[in-house]
């Protein structure tokens, strides 16, 4: 092989060595690889995938919900360590959801945020966001604080893991 570095590997079911045909290998055949997902139901083959996107969904759901904070730094860091690759992506965004943009920045424009407004739905903290419950409707927003309006769109799914 050239320029690879050849390591061996334990296969995890029928316990043979065999060379590495990927980074993440586990078993040493596509037969003994069928019997992993198999014997583990595993969630993240891309199998499993392909025939269950509802339930895969939902788990990711769950787990960015349940590891907010934590995914929270992480996306923090590495926005702070690639920042070309953020412009790009919330350039990406905005190309993909036009009439979301277009709400955001009319609403931005036209509707400020009262000094002393609460939030609409907790009335304990100041709202700084504005949200849309209706795209379609540019004018019509309510006022949320930063955190209820992250663990609205998160019950809605907006933010994905990543």
């Amino acid at each position: 092989m050239l320029g690879r570095k050849e390591v061996k590997k334990q296969c995890k079911i029928c316990g043979n060595d065999f060379y590495l045909w990927s980074n993440n290998a586990k078993t040493c055949s596509n037969t003994c690889r069928q019997e992993n997902i198999r014997q583990n139901n595993n969630k993240n083959s891309k199998i499993w995938v392909k025939r269950h996107p509802e339930k895969r969904k939902e788990i990711c759901h769950q787990y960015s919900i349940k590891n907010s904070k934590s995914l929270g730094i992480k996306a923090q860091e590495w926005r702070k360590n690639h920042p070309q690759n953020a412009i790009k992506s919330v350039q990406k965004w905005r190309k993909h959801n036009p009439d979301k943009r277009n709400a955001q920045a009319y609403a931005q424009y036209h509707i400020k945020i009262p000094p002393k407004q609460l939030c609409e739905i907790c009335n304990k903290k100041k709202a700084v966001d504005r949200h849309h419950p209706n795209y379609k409707e540019k004018l019509k927003v309510i006022f949320l604080c930063a955190k209820c309006h992250r663990h609205l769109h998160l019950k809605k799914g907006v933010y994905k893991n990543g």
